[in-house]
This record gives structure tokens, sequence and C-alpha cells, in this order.
């Protein structure tokens, strides 16, 4: 069975792309992915372990460039400190993608995979552009962009024909330029644009397929028995796994996988600065419950 995916980063995020991918390959076992992502921003040497690994698994890594003037409009798009302008890549997927694959499914790279992926692939109606999962405060951010569902977009199933068919090149990115015109409104960059633009046309799927882990620990404490069925795990914060001092949900089995990418002395390093982790996760959780104290006032 063969599957088509996408994923768009730097050269920054090498490793955790590649964990991204060695998880979706590791747990999807059968599947022969072919994954898009885009040259702009990967050096030869990042593009060669990209296709190294995904040939290892028997999978294939092609390459794209972005459209003419997109770039110029992506440039001055909004972002957050945790987030690369990489991340816009993915809005210009179906204009580069051949015509022949219907559908793809876009991975962030600050992700774990832990089960099957094949729901993501389902099909759906034709008029649904954009499945994803809820957002874990899908109902803030739909108030706040004005949208009636609000999906968080690491994780996106794109129907390509149907997006092709609702925007040109040419009149998505005169869409992206009026949307980036309401700047109070754009908060998290890409994810609000992609929210406004296919308003409508999404499809929500369960959480577990897009399980984000929030900065402390009290959202995955309420659903101990999700935590074991959850197909994708998501670091939506700045607090990566891959960071010394993570002391968080699915700690060790990201490192299981972490562990081939460090010299000796960086696996040391993982370990000792979770003592530090430990101090965070308090100093974080204290700020949660005043949190939650003041707004029950």
């Amino acid at each position: 069975m063969e599957r088509h995916i996408s994923f768009c980063c730097d050269d920054n995020y090498l490793i955790p792309a590649c964990i991204m991918l060695e998880s979706l390959m590791r747990n999807n076992k059968g599947v022969r992915f072919i994954a898009h992502t885009f040259a702009d921003d990967l050096s030869e040497k990042s593009i060669a372990a990209f296709d190294r690994l995904l040939r290892s698994g028997g999978c294939e890594l092609v390459l794209h460039d972005l459209p003419e003037n997109s770039r110029d409009l992506i440039s001055k798009a909004p972002t957050l400190a945790h987030i690369s302008i990489a991340t816009y890549y993915r809005l210009f997927l179906p204009y580069v993608i051949d015509d022949s694959i219907r559908t793809i499914l876009y991975l962030d790279c600050d992700i774990l995979i832990r089960g099957s992926v094949e729901e993501l692939f389902a099909e759906r109606a034709p008029d649904t552009l954009i499945v994803g999962a809820p957002d874990i405060n899908e109902e803030d951010h739909a108030n706040r962009v004005g949208v009636d569902k609000y999906v968080n977009t690491g994780v996106l199933t794109m129907n390509l024909p149907g997006i092709r068919h609702m925007y040109s090149v040419d009149s998505m990115l005169k869409e992206i330029s009026i949307i980036m015109d309401q700047p109070l409104n754009i908060v998290l960059g890409d994810q609000d644009i992609i929210n406004l633009l296919f308003k409508g046309h999404i499809e929500e799927v369960p959480i577990l397929y897009n399980f984000q882990l929030l900065i402390h620990k009290a959202y995955c404490l309420k659903h101990p028995a999700l935590l074991r069925k959850i197909a994708i795990a998501h670091f939506i914060t700045g607090d990566k796994p891959w960071n010394n001092d993570y002391l968080m949900v699915f700690a060790r089995e990201y490192y299981s996988y972490l562990r081939k990418y460090l010299t000796p002395g960086q696996r040391m390093a993982w370990w000792l600065g979770k003592p530090k982790g430990v101090v965070n996760m308090f100093e974080r959780h204290k700020k949660w419950v005043d949190l939650q104290k003041a707004e029950a006032k």
C-alpha cells in the first residue's frame, strides 16, 4: 500500500524531522510512504539524510520548489518563537504535487507517531478540504478568528483537487495577503490562516490523531486511558522533547529514537538535564494553578 505524506522544515529541524519519519515508518509496517517536502531551505546534507532514512524503510523522498511569488509573501508572514517560516510552505502543496495524487497527509516535525495513520486517509465528502483534530483551545481560537471549527494544523489531511478547485495559486496568495492585513486576528501564524482559508470545509477527527501536549500535564492526567491509545503525540509548545530539560509525557519513548542521533556527551547531557526539568515542571505547574485560581475568582 502506498500513501503520500508531506513535511516542511529547515536544517534546524533535521533531527526532529528524522524522528517523525522513523516513528511513522516503524508504526505503519507494510505502507510505502512517498514523502514530499520543499528543498528551498534544506542543505544537500539534510536532503541526503532524509533520502537515506526513507530508503532504509522502503519509502521515497520527493522534492519540490515553492511556486513563484509565494516566497515574498511568506517572508512577511507572522511566526512564533518555536515555529519557523517553513511551516507556511504546506499551503502550497496542492500546486506542486502531481494532479494524479488526490490526498496527502501533512505532518509537523515536532510529533511522534505511535500508531496507524490509516484513518487519516479514509475517504471523505468531496467538499471536505481539510481533515484534522480539534485544537486543544478550539473554542477560544474559533471565537477569536470567527469560525465554527478550529483544528490544530500540525497533522492535516489535504484534499488536493478540492483545494485547487477552490483556490488557484494566485487567488490563494491574494486571500492570504488579505488575511495577513488583519494582524490582530493572526496570533498563531499559518494555523489561523489555514482555518480561515478553509472555513466551512473542515472535518474533525478524534484528538488521539493529534494529541497536543501542553506545557503542563493537567490535560494528560485527566485522560489516562486516552494516553495509551494516542496514535500521534504533538509537542505543541516551545518545550520540546529533544531539549535536555524536557521531562513530560513520552520523554523516554522519544529518547529511544533520539539517542542514535546524539554523541555520548550529548546523551549524558540529556539525562543530566532532567533535574532542571523537574524544577521547571514544578514552576510551570505552580503558574498553571495560580492561573486556574485567578480564573475562578
